[in-house]
C-alpha cells in the first residue's frame, strides 16, 4: 500500500512539473495567435525579425545557403542533421513521458472518464514490425543485384568458353592440315626464321637432302663473328687516334690490334699472295661458270 501512495505522489509530481514547464510554450503560442488576428501587430513583428535577421547576416552569423562554400554548406548540412537528430529524440522523450504519466496517473475522482490509450508494448511491436518490413526490403533488393551479376557473369563465361571452343577448332583443323612439307615450306617462308634454325629443320625432314643441298633466304641472314670482330678491330684503332696515336701504314695498324686485342689472331696476305689468287683463276677461267644475281641465289648445292 505504501508503494502505490509513493508512485502516485510521483506521478502527481511529475505531471504539475510537466503543466509548469509547458505553461511557457502556452504563453508563447496564444501570443503569436493574438499577434495574428492584429495585422498591424504581425506586420511590427515580421518587420522586427527581419531586421534582426539583417543584423545577424551584416556580422556573418548568418548565410544563405546559396551563398555558402562547399566546406560551410557541408558543416551546416552535419549541423541540420545533429539538429533534427536531438529535437526527435527529445520529441520521442516526451512524448513517451507523456504516455506513461497519462497511462498511470489515477483519476482525481470516481467519477471521470480516462480513454484508454495505446500500451507501449503494442507501439514496440509495431516499430519492430516495421524494421523488420525494412531490412526484408533491403535484403532482397541486396539478392536481386547479386543474381543479376550473376547472370551477367555467367553470360561472359560462355562467351569466353564458346571463343575458346573456336579457337580450339582452328588449331585442330591447322594442325590436321599441316604436313611435313607443308610445314618445310611454311619455315622457310617466313622471313623471321633465321638461316640455322631454317638448316636444322631441313636436316630433320630431309636427312640425306643436306648432304646435296642448303635452301636459304636473304631475310633471314644476321650479323656473324667476322662482322664483329671487325667492328671491334675498327673500334680499337679509332680509340688509338682519339688518344693522339699515329698509324702510318699496315704494319702500324697490325701490331696496335696485336697489342689491343690479344685475343684476336691477325695475320697479314702480302701483295704477292694476291697476286697468286689472280693468276691461278686466270688459269681457270674457262672452267667456272659465273651467275649473274649474286643477291638472287638462295639455293647451294654439292654437285
Amino acid at each position: 500500500m505504501l508503494e502505490e501512495i509513493t508512485c502516485t505522489s510521483w506521478l502527481l509530481k511529475k505531471q504539475q512539473n510537466k503543466e509548469k514547464n509547458m505553461a511557457p510554450i502556452k504563453k508563447k503560442t496564444l501570443s503569436k495567435e493574438e499577434i495574428a488576428k492584429k495585422s498591424v501587430l504581425l506586420a511590427e513583428y515580421k518587420e522586427k525579425e527581419r531586421l534582426k535577421y539583417l543584423k545577424k547576416k551584416e556580422k556573418e552569423q548568418r548565410k544563405c545557403v546559396k551563398d555558402m562554400t562547399p566546406r560551410e554548406h557541408r558543416k551546416a548540412r552535419k549541423n541540420w542533421v545533429a539538429y533534427s537528430s536531438d529535437y526527435r529524440k527529445k520529441q520521442k522523450i516526451r512524448d513517451n513521458t507523456d504516455k506513461y504519466v497519462d497511462q498511470n496517473t489515477p483519476p482525481s475522482s470516481e467519477d471521470e472518464i480516462i480513454p484508454e490509450a495505446p500500451l507501449l508494448n503494442n507501439e514496440r511491436e509495431a516499430e519492430a514490425r516495421r524494421r523488420s518490413i525494412v531490412q526484408r526490403r533491403k535484403r532482397n533488393s541486396m539478392l536481386k543485384r547479386k543474381d543479376l551479376l550473376i547472370e551477367n557473369l555467367k553470360k561472359k563465361l560462355a562467351s569466353e568458353q564458346q571463343r575458346n571452343r573456336r579457337l580450339k577448332h582452328r588449331m585442330i583443323q591447322k594442325k590436321q592440315a599441316l604436313t611435313p612439307e607443308s610445314k618445310m615450306v611454311e619455315i622457310a617462308n617466313d622471313p623471321n626464321q633465321k638461316a640455322e634454325l631454317i638448316k636444322k629443320a631441313i636436316q630433320d625432314f630431309y636427312p640425306l637432302a643436306i648432304k646435296y643441298t642448303w635452301n636459304f633466304h636473304e631475310a633471314g641472314h644476321g650479323k656473324g663473328a667476322p662482322d664483329g670482330i671487325g667492328a671491334t678491330c675498327k673500334r680499337s684503332a679509332d680509340q688509338l687516334i682519339a688518344q693522339r696515336g699515329d698509324i702510318t701504314n699496315l704494319y702500324d695498324f697490325v701490331a696496335v690490334l696485336r697489342e689491343r686485342c690479344p685475343n684476336i689472331n691477325i695475320s697479314v696476305i702480302e701483295d704477292a699472295d694476291i697476286e697468286k689468287v689472280i693468276k691461278m683463276i686466270k688459269e681457270h677461267e674457262k672452267e667456272q661458270k659465273p651467275f649473274k644475281g649474286t643477291l638472287l641465289v638462295h639455293q647451294v648445292s654439292d654437285l
